[in-house]
């Protein structure tokens, strides 16, 4: 945000008309409040009120600004400079094709890969500007580094529908009492007292969620799109009046609490880019805070990786398909449930010495295949000039 806050606000000082787009309520208003640090005001669009003719930087919801441009065409010429955040989302796609072809437009994302598959990034925008990664910004301490804790779970029920697990394939593995039961003992253990954030399947299994953090004393509230109030319940997790958040969808992309110290992952994924975006809530630095709790409820870090794993994001733009590349192999700590290095012999967190495990013939040959396929994940193959075959063996 204070990447593209900064270009949007250069430009304006050039009295170049400038468009930010978001999708979400939230982050409206924290591109306004980071552009402002700029020393810029902002237009935030409200339903309603006209643009201003001279321009400047105007921040829009793109449902709002879709809306606009219909009885207004010359909307899709009138900027210079288009700014999508989040662009991985699929909201925008219909509008960004639109504009002029004149019309800059840069796309920001942490995560840039298309949410749905059909409609890959390289097909929207020319290229990726590739700038820093989470591992590196976690060793500048511009970030700090998760804590990543997972459960085993039978995942044979679940079901796809276009890209990711169907919520009722996904009820069926997660809602039972044992597991509600799991997360709770667990979040005693690791992160009581916490703020919290915690990502659920769909409506009803957030509110159960919440009911059962409640009525373990652990203070607990649910949000969705269609809560009215969320805004208030948002500010009031803020001011750290209750535990744990329980939502569905509405937090996970570009929400910024500092302070939360504990993410959970109470859903199953196929998605890397939600994965990713989830964890990253945790992510941002504070006072005190030099790393913060992962619960990983659905085991998801055993396809996706772990959050901090270093990805080629400009392999990543061209092959989406392949997105798993170069992903160390990793294992479940048999004590604390942490994720580790699969050649770890002693658990890094609970100092657990781990028992060397007798293996058969049959899964030595099974488990150097994964290590041979994990490690050639993503790998490019090099173009060489044949070499005379009178060379060999010289």
């Amino acid at each position: 945000t204070a990447c593209f806050s900064y270009m949007a606000t250069e430009a304006a000082k050039r009295s170049r008309r400038v468009l930010i787009l978001t999708d979400r309520q939230e982050l409206l208003s924290q591109s306004g409040n980071t552009v402002r640090r700029f020393g810029i005001r902002p237009h935030i669009h409200k339903r309603g009120v006209p643009f201003p003719e001279e321009g400047g930087i105007i921040i829009c919801m793109v449902k709002s600004f879709a809306n606009l441009a219909k009885k207004n065409p010359y909307l899709y010429k009138f900027f210079v400079m288009v700014i999508v955040d989040e662009c991985h989302r699929g909201d925008f796609r219909p509008v960004v094709g639109l504009f002029d072809k004149s019309t800059f437009i840069l796309g920001a994302t942490a995560t840039p890969i298309s949410a749905n598959k059909k409609f890959p990034l390289y097909e929207q925008y020319d290229d990726i500007v590739d700038t820093i990664g989470v591992s590196e910004l976690i060793e500048l301490e511009k970030l700090v580094k998760p804590i990543t804790y997972s459960t085993e779970i039978d995942k044979k029920g679940l079901r796809t529908h276009g890209d990711d697990y169907t919520e009722a394939s996904q009820m069926k593995v997660l809602d039972k009492r044992k597991l509600y039961t799991k997360l709770i003992d667990k979040y005693k253990e690791l992160a009581l007292g916490k703020r919290t954030i915690c990502f659920c399947v769909n409506r009803e299994h957030s509110r159960k969620t919440a009911e059962m953090f409640n009525e373990a004393g652990i203070s607990a509230r649910h949000v969705d799109a269609n809560t009215p109030e969320r805004e208030a319940i948002f500010k009031a997790h803020q001011k750290g009046e209750f535990e744990v958040l329980c939502n569905v969808g509405i937090a996970t992309a570009g929400y910024d609490d500092p302070k939360i110290e504990c993410v959970i992952v109470n859903l199953i994924t196929n998605s890397l880019t939600k994965w990713l975006q989830m964890v990253g809530r945790g992510g941002r630095t504070s006072e005190g805070k030099d790393k913060f709790i992962l619960m990983d409820m659905g085991a998801n870090w055993s396809k996706l990786g772990l959050w901090e794993d270093e990805r080629d994001w400009s392999y990543l733009f061209h092959n989406p398909v392949n997105q798993n590349q170069g992903i160390a192999p990793r294992k479940l700590c048999p004590k604390c449930e942490a994720i580790i290095l699969a050649s770890a012999k002693v658990c890094e967190f609970c100092d657990y010495e781990i028992p060397a495990k007798k293996l058969s013939k049959k899964e030595l040959e099974q488990e150097f295949k994964e290590v041979l396929k994990q490690a050639n994940k993503g790998i490019r193959p090099m173009k060489m000039d044949k070499v005379p075959r009178e060379q060999w063996g010289s």
